[in-house]
């Protein structure tokens, strides 16, 4: 049975410190390269920050975002990260212009594997992402790794029974990511754990899922990430308001459906990405030639047997509610 060590990444960001934020996601992403993770996500939008807001109509802004993750992914090894960011040059709203999408690039080896752009986009109490962002397609691509099928999908995405991670599952995935810029309030965590379990118990596979922590003008993001079993279980749970690695170990049978969705398989050589275009019912129709560059190859197969072994999860108590005031305050 495949173990997949996975880490989550939750970070304070601040918005518009790209240099800053590329940094923090390069100290985390080398921890978790160090401690043999095959697959690292950070909080949605981490590269700019959440939520960037006007900032994100300025070009320049947009352009010095997409080369910072550039930066950021030039100094990737083994480890599969999961880096959020805005990107210009994909979307094409529904009148064919191109509009800004909300984006997760896939990346190790110094190469964008793939991308994944948000479906979803909420427009409701603090959120304005219509403002600023166009839905991404509903055909995008699951991702080999480690020999298991992963979906990404971002935030708002997981908030609906039909939203892509049911569709991601039912497509072949063996393990869902989430990345999140999900705001604090009280009692949010339960009803994230609720929401989370339900969607792991109904797909029968695990659920990853990293939230921001700190505080962007009114808005105080609490992290507590977690991952969840195929049966709606708390494997390990972040701490609330405190930047965080948390590495988990999960040990998963590869379920073997046959993907519906294209597939972007990971490998561990110099030509390392393969991307498998598949037709109605999961048939495949032909490759496609990976993105540009050529990562280096590396001694994988060493790296997985002589990764450092972790501490069993555990989740972690929450702090009393006094506590988590002075903790967003300080």
């Amino acid at each position: 049975m495949p173990t997949l060590r996975v880490a989550l990444g939750q970070m304070n960001p601040h918005v518009g410190n790209l240099a800053g934020n590329v940094a923090r996601l390069g100290e985390l992403y080398d921890q978790a390269e160090q401690a043999g993770c095959d697959l690292v996500a950070f909080p949605e939008l981490a590269v700019p920050g959440y939520p960037s807001e006007d900032l994100l109509i300025r070009r320049g802004f947009l352009e010095d975002n997409v080369e910072a993750l550039d930066r950021l992914v030039a100094g990737t090894g083994r480890c599969v990260g999961l880096f959020g960011y805005a990107d210009d040059h994909l979307a094409v709203d529904s009148v064919g212009g191109i509009r800004t999408a909300n984006t997760v690039a896939v990346a190790s080896r110094g190469v964008v594997h793939g991308r994944y752009q948000k479906q979803r986009l909420p427009n409701y109490g603090v959120f304005d992402e219509d403002r600023y962002f166009t839905e991404g397609p509903e055909d995008q691509p699951l991702f080999s790794i480690g020999g298991l099928v992963v979906g990404v999908s971002i935030c708002e995405d997981i908030w609906y029974v039909d939203g892509p991670p049911t569709h991601q599952s039912a497509a072949g995935a063996d393990l869902l990511v989430s990345l999140n810029a999900s705001p604090f309030q009280e009692g949010k965590v339960e009803v994230r754990e609720r929401l989370l379990s339900d969607r792991a118990r109904r797909a029968g596979i695990p659920v990853a899922y990293v939230n921001q922590v700190g505080a962007q003008d009114e808005l105080i993001f609490d992290g507590a990430s977690m991952v969840l079993d195929g049966a709606g279980e708390v494997l390990a749970r972040a701490p609330q308001f405190v930047d965080d690695l948390m590495i988990v170990d999960l040990d998963l049978e590869p379920r073997g459906l046959e993907v519906a969705l294209p597939l972007v398989v990971i490998g561990e050589g110099p030509q390392s990405t393969a991307v498998r275009a598949v037709g109605a019912g999961g048939s495949p129709v032909g490759t496609m030639s990976p993105e540009p560059g050529s990562p280096t190859e590396g001694p994988a197969a060493a790296a997985v047997a002589d990764r450092p072994a972790i501490d069993p999860p555990t989740v972690a108590v929450e702090l009393p509610p006094d506590a988590e005031v002075w903790e967003a305050l300080r």
